[in-house]
């Protein structure tokens, strides 16, 4: 199965970037049964949540919209001051993930950073 990167937005546009649909698990429960959150994937598809318990599941929708995708990614992306050189998603996925990879902490000392956070940034 083609790993597919998942773009979560919360209410205030904050964007978190998942490399596939089992590690949008790491979402709360209740912050889902909240509605906190607005899910694409990789090409506009926007994808339905909801929680089983303390489990968050993820599903596929019919809808699409590209455009509020890559609006939300834009507004995000200019708030945080990150650059990416592409407007490829997938690209603008691992800018997010490599600008979180980098505000990362403990940075020192580097041992103790490289175990919890690996010594590269990580990609989709």
């Amino acid at each position: 199965m083609a790993r597919r990167a998942l773009f979560v937005f919360d209410r205030e546009n904050w964007c978190c970037v998942f490399p596939d649909a089992e590690a949008a698990a790491q979402l709360e429960a209740n912050d889902v049964e909240a509605d906190e959150y607005v899910v694409f994937d990789q090409d506009g598809r926007v994808l339905e949540i909801w929680a089983e318990g303390l489990d968050v599941r993820v599903r596929p929708t019919d809808e699409r919209d590209p455009a509020q995708l890559q609006e939300r990614l834009g507004r995000f992306l200019a708030k945080w001051n990150i650059t990416c050189a592409s407007d490829d998603v997938v690209d603008i996925g691992d800018a997010i993930r490599t600008a979180d990879w980098e505000s990362r902490w403990p940075k020192r000392p580097r041992w103790l950073a490289t175990r919890l956070h690996g010594d590269a940034p990580p990609t989709l």
